[in-house]
């Protein structure tokens, strides 16, 4: 369970006293809206550049680094997850413009959002990882890998291109 899921588990078991401590009464502790609003206060984002990433962590072992594509959010990643954090750390994320993550002020390219990966793993401290991407994921993972190889112990690329350049 993440931070925020503890935390929202906790405000959910405690008395109507100790809810009121916290600020919310009990009657909204309960309230789906309430709770959900609670858990995106407590949610890991990381200041990259003018955006917020959303990310999630989870198991233990070797870093592994998932990129989605297009469009989607961590929710994608949910069969991956309960099996893949059972043999790695997997850090996910939703990429700008996606999921939780912040829309960014400006246009950009996949070497932008490669950079916001690179970012988030300076954010959690993380030198290097496995990389694994999907669809324009695996664009982004392969930006990462060719700017900064030594952060990169393996790519895995699926149902994805190059940049089509020569």
């Amino acid at each position: 369970m993440t931070k925020s899921g503890v935390f929202v588990q906790a405000l959910i078991t405690r008395s109507e006293d100790q809810t009121k401590k916290l600020g919310v009464s009990a009657n909204r502790a309960y309230n789906y809206r309430t709770i959900q609003t609670l858990r995106e206060d407590c949610m890991p984002k990381a200041n990259i550049g003018e955006i917020q990433i959303y990310y999630e962590e989870h198991g233990k072992g070797p870093p592994l680094m998932m990129i989605l594509g297009l469009g989607q959010d961590i929710a994608t990643w949910g069969f991956q997850i309960s099996e893949f954090s059972n043999h790695f750390t997997l850090i996910v994320f939703d990429n700008r413009d996606s999921g939780k993550s912040s829309d960014s002020p400006e246009s950009y390219t996949t070497e932008t959002m490669a950079r916001d990966a690179i970012g988030l793993l300076d954010h959690l401290g993380i030198d290097r990882v496995h990389l694994l991407g999907t669809s324009m994921g695996g664009m982004i993972a392969q930006q990462v890998a060719a700017t900064a190889p030594e952060r990169v112990f393996s790519l895995i690329l699926a149902s994805t291109t190059s940049n089509g350049r020569d």
